[in-house]
């Protein structure tokens, strides 16, 4: 072979390898992005969760009426109408699947054990709550099974501490 001659072997080799590296540096490009899309997700939805808690403690303490049902019936002390007994459960469960979604949080990694910690105490204030039995016992059925275990601990062992 001259000086003169191309090798079109030797550049077909050599594009093949630019090629190749393009593909490489696209997919390494990508799994960046994909890593940091995730964790704006994960911390969106955490901070979804916190606004939702935030949200029921405003609504509680921002209506006399709405505080009065949901302590009225956690607690047991006063005598309910059927209107009002449906409504405090609506506001219980607002507040216990914002818990549970915690919970799913935590699960997958989101939510810090810290914050975990936090809404597990809140968890174990419920439901050591004289009136929240009798919820628990007619709509426990609808949270996830592994949710209902940690309630289920919650009130058997009475301690607002996480357990390990």
């Amino acid at each position: 072979m001259s000086w003169g001659e191309i090798n079109w072997d030797a550049i077909s080799a050599i594009s093949e390898a630019l090629g190749a590296l393009g593909v490489i540096l696209t997919l390494v490009y990508l799994i960046r992005q994909i890593k940091q899309n995730t964790a704006a997700t994960r911390s969106s939805a955490a901070a979804s969760n916190s606004q939702a808690s935030m949200a029921i403690g405003n609504l509680l303490s921002r209506d006399v009426e709405t505080n009065s049902l949901f302590y009225g019936y956690l607690d047991d002390l006063v005598q309910l109408t059927m209107d009002e007994k449906r409504r405090a459960q609506a506001i219980v469960s607002v507040y216990l699947h914002a818990m549970e979604e915690a919970y799913d949080l935590y699960r997958e990694g989101t939510l810090t054990e810290e914050k975990w910690k936090s809404r597990y105490r809140q968890i174990g204030w419920l439901t050591n709550r004289p009136g929240f039995a009798e919820y628990w016992k007619e709509f426990g059925a609808v949270y996830a099974h592994s949710f209902s275990e940690v309630v289920d601990e919650t009130m058997k062992s009475g301690n607002m501490e996480l357990q390990k």
